[in-house]
Formats: structure tokens, sequence, C-alpha cells
């Protein structure tokens, strides 16, 4: 019988505790080999123009495939590193080291889902056993398929039932992995991203697990920022936000590590308005997770899940002046220009710049998705359209089409003027 030999195929999970991946791979295997693809696609640029992955995101991405790097290095295996596609890349692997099994994280959006299917084919074509895991959601895969309701209402009632949470597993302390020499220089990632260019090290945030665990500490235990948590977000309280969705968005912070922390909290020091809002901002994203099991590329249209007849143009000229912060709008400028300076963006920053752009512009907000799309630094595709689809009233949850009244919301969440002043100077 031959030896079992896994292919440890890293995406959007770069971390080692609470990765079912990595655990199933060595619980499975005798050897194992850990990869990460950089797909050249991320270069490429969308329909409308855009290109998929900005210097934000990949900046944000390679330091969290170091990290993961050193960190696997640390317990006797390593990271390779491949630029390629990965439907064409890994049959080669699969040859060349005699691969078994596959194991990786299950996708969410169609285009995604679309590649796992086509390296899931090939691998059934080479007798290799594909194996897909959630370790992306704080609910098992099971219980999302199960949460269908169009209301975000009616979703958190479900999930207050805490019996539907995924339970963390260990962090892996061993691996016996393949002796492969080749392809461990990360710097691979300077054919996308100029790694010396000192305009790109004034980021927010710095990838990799240990970043965000640290981040999580702080937040939650060291500062107690937790308690003041709001749902409506301040454009000056910047304190009192998690800011944990890089860290999600690229598996350096597992969800069911943050929603056992917010439970452990509550436990010794009491539920509070803060710990429900946090709660809640978890809730969104797995939310917006099994909406797009239920829909999935219904969410691309430009009428939303239901196709709603929609009065909107591909205005590039407008749209140019929304990203450039030029609209006149002050509060829209604002938010624009930090965005363009940062890649991040709080939730009412970009509530009011998506309802702007689609209900005052009247462009396409598909446009407006797009370009978010390139520019997050905390980009998931589930959240990114989701949450624009619902912003502009074309989403699932009908009860959501606000028309945000820009000199309300910069009155209410920038009374002093201090954010505008900022950004607009």
């Amino acid at each position: 019988m031959r030896q079992k030999r896994g292919l440890i195929w890293f995406k959007n999970d770069l971390r080692l505790h609470d990765n079912e991946v990595v655990l199933k791979a060595v619980a499975t295997c005798e050897a194992v080999l850990p990869i990460f693809i950089i797909n050249p696609a991320w270069a490429s640029a969308s329909f409308y123009g855009f290109k998929k992955t900005g210097v934000y995101r990949l900046r944000f991405i390679y330091e969290s495939v170091v990290a993961l790097q050193q960190q696997l290095q640390a317990i006797g295996s390593n990271l390779h590193i491949y630029i390629g596609a990965p439907e064409k890349l890994i049959p080669e692997l699969i040859i060349k080291h005699q691969i078994t099994d596959i194991f990786t994280k299950e996708e969410f959006g169609p285009d995604e889902q679309g590649i796992e299917k086509k390296v899931s084919a090939l691998g059934n074509m080479f007798r290799v056993n594909y194996h897909k895991l959630n370790n992306y959601s704080c609910l098992t895969r099971e219980t999302l398929a199960t949460m269908t309701d169009d209301s975000f209402k009616d979703f958190c009632k479900k999930a207050a039932n805490k019996d539907i949470y995924r339970k963390t597993f260990d962090a892996i302390t061993n691996i016996k992995t393949l002796e492969v020499a080749d392809n461990t220089d990360c710097d691979i990632f300077g054919k996308y991203i100029n790694l010396e260019d000192d305009a790109q090290k004034e980021f927010l945030f710095k990838g990799g697990e240990s970043e965000a665990l640290k981040r999580l500490n702080d937040f939650i235990w060291n500062t107690n920022n937790i308690d003041h948590t709001t749902e409506i977000k301040s454009f000056n309280n910047t304190n009192y936000s998690a800011k944990f969705s890089p860290y999600l968005s690229q598996g350096c912070l597992s969800p069911s590590l943050v929603i056992e922390s917010i439970d452990q909290y509550e436990t010794e020091k009491g539920q509070n308005e803060g710990t429900k809002a946090l709660r809640r901002d978890m809730l969104w994203r797995e939310y917006y997770l099994a909406m797009f099991l239920k829909y999935g590329a219904k969410f691309f249209r430009q009428g939303g899940v239901f196709n709603k007849p929609m009065i909107c143009l591909p205005n590039y000229e407008a749209l140019n002046k929304w990203i450039a912060g030029t609209t006149g709008e002050p509060i829209v400028d604002a938010s624009m220009k930090e965005f363009a300076k940062t890649g991040f963006l709080n939730s009412s920053g970009r509530s009011i710049a998506a309802n702007y752009l689609s209900k005052k512009m009247l462009v396409d907000w598909r446009l407006g998705a797009a370009y978010f799309e390139s520019q997050l630094v905390d980009y998931d595709v589930c959240l990114n359209y989701g949450n624009w689809a619902n912003v502009i009233g074309v989403g699932p949850d009908e009860s959501i089409n606000p028309n945000l009244n820009p000199t309300e919301v910069a009155e209410k969440l920038d009374p002093s003027g201090a954010y505008r002043k900022t950004w607009l100077r």
C-alpha cells in the first residue's frame, strides 16, 4: 500500500490555530506538503476595469504568508509558494510528489467555487482524495445551509442558539513534511508588489496570525474596548472598532475563536451593549456567507438577488469623481479619500459612500463594488457584494433599503467635523 501524501493548500486560512484543514491532513497522511498559490488572475482586471487585488490587500497577504511560513518552519515544516493557475499547478504537484490527498478550505464565492470544482475534478482524474473543510465560518457547513432566512433579524434569532457554533481546534505543534527544497522564497510576491516601496509601509494593518491574536487580545482583554463597541460606527472613535475584518478575511484569525472570546468575556465580566454589538458584527459576516450559499451569482445582477428594476448607469465620469473624493459632498469625499489612502473604511463610511453612488449619482452599484473589491484590505466576496446589495436595496433583506442623508450622517457621526477636516485638508 502506497504512502499517503497530503497536499495542504492554504488559501485565505493563513493560520495554525483552529485550522481543521491542517489537522485533518496531518491525521490522515504520513507526510504533507503545505503550499500557497499566487494566482496571476489577481493582477488581472475585472469586467468593470479594476484590478481584482490591489496593493493594500497584496501587501497584507504577503505579510500573512511570510508569518505562516515562519510558524511552519518553527514546527519542522515549511510553506512552498507557487505562481500559476491552481487548476494547472496542482496536477503537476500531484504527479511530481505522488500526492494521494488534497486538503483545503471550502469556498463561498461563485468564482472561487469554480476553481475548486476544477481542482476537485482533476484530483478525481488522478485518483486523489479531495477534502474541503469549513474553517472560514464560526458555524458548521451543515448549519449554514439551514440558515436560509433572508431577514438578518430572523437569522440572528436562530443564531442565538449557542449549540450551533463550531468549536475551535487546538493549533498543530508538529508536522511531518515532505522533503521538498524548492519554492520557499516569499519575495516571489515582488512580481506583483514593490516590496521596497516606502509609500506602501504606512498601512493600518500588519498581516499574520500573531498580529491577529494580538489585536484580539488587545481589543477584548487588555483594553476592554469591547465594552464600547457600537453598531453605529463613529468616524472618530476608532479605538472602539474591533478591526478584526482584515484578519478574518485572510483567515489569520478564526471567527470561532472570536465568538468563544466574546462568550468568555461575558461569562467573566458580564454581557453589555458592547459585547452584543461585537457579536452582531460577527453575525453579519455569517449572514452573508449563508446568503451566498443560497443565492450565489444572483448577487452580481444589477437588480440583485430578486432582479429588481434599477435606475442606474455605467457613468464613469461620475464614478471617477466618487473615487477621487470630488463629489462635493464632504462626508462622502472624506470617506473616499481615506479609503484611497488606506484601503480601509469603517462600516458607516462604506454605507454612506455606497448609498450616495447609487441613490444620488445613479451609478451602477456594481462599479462601486468592483472598486471596493480592488481596494479593500479586508475584501471578502460575500461581505462586499452582499453588503453593497443590501445597502442600496437589492439584497435579500428587503427591510434594509436606506436612503441615507449625508448631512444627517455627518452631524451624527462626525459632529465636530474633525474627520472631514482631516481628510479634506
